[in-house]
């Protein structure tokens, strides 16, 4: 099929006008949209998701005097969730400790609640493990958790910290392993209008991988 006058940008200006005719998009990316003569129907187009071709990732966290740490996914990323692993280490401060984690979404709302019940002490030392295999059991100071299954996007959060807030200056050792997602498979769709518009959020932006191809036919 032959082109006349043909527009191929990535990408293009952020809700241009490409009048009528007929037209290839491809794109990539999250919160894409695209008008149709003139904004009566607008399409929104969601990003292909494809954990097969994404990275394998942690987040190792073993800073000093916290009770309470917080890992956000960030802008653009999702995760799958594989293992949390986290050591807890009490001061001298008299108390009873319980170790938590809980999981939300963007929203706040609570997907995960974990409060593994097995407590510490002061100068107590104990390691808990999270994952989607594994048996509810301990062995000595080693608590073994299972984990659902849990696909985060941007914004939601993990939130690893003492319920009791018994001293401020324990000690969490932490380790994340999960996959981030590729969201970068292109997709094309023919569309005929009398007047192509396309835009997007602002944070479609932040990363240059994320595109949009325009292509106008005969």
């Amino acid at each position: 099929m032959s082109t006349k006058n043909p527009f191929f940008v990535s990408p293009p200006s952020d809700s241009q006008s490409y009048g009528s005719g007929k037209f290839y998009v491809s794109f990539a990316g999250t919160n894409i949209k695209i008008s149709l003569d003139g904004g009566i129907s607008w399409q929104y187009l969601p990003a292909n998701i494809d954990f097969g071709r994404g990275s394998l990732e942690s987040i190792n966290d073993a800073t000093t005097n916290s009770n309470s740490k917080t890992f956000t996914v960030p802008s653009g990323e999702i995760w799958e969730i594989y293992s949390i692993f986290y050591e807890y280490q009490a001061t001298a401060t008299a108390g009873t400790r319980s170790p938590a984690l809980y999981v939300r979404n963007p929203e706040g709302k609570v997907i995960g609640e974990y409060d593994t019940q097995h407590t510490v002490t002061a100068n107590g030392n104990q390691r808990y493990l999270f994952s989607e295999a594994l048996p509810n059991t301990s062995v000595s100071i080693w608590h073994y958790n299972p984990f659902m299954k849990t696909i985060l996007d941007a914004g939601s959060f993990l939130k690893i910290y003492d319920v009791a807030n018994i001293d401020s200056n324990d000690d969490f050792t932490i380790n994340i392993s999960y996959r981030r997602a590729d969201m970068l498979k292109m997709r094309t769709i023919e569309f005929t209008a009398s007047d192509l518009q396309i835009s997007w959020s602002d944070s479609i932006l932040e990363s240059a991988e994320q595109k949009v191809h325009v292509l106008k036919l005969d």
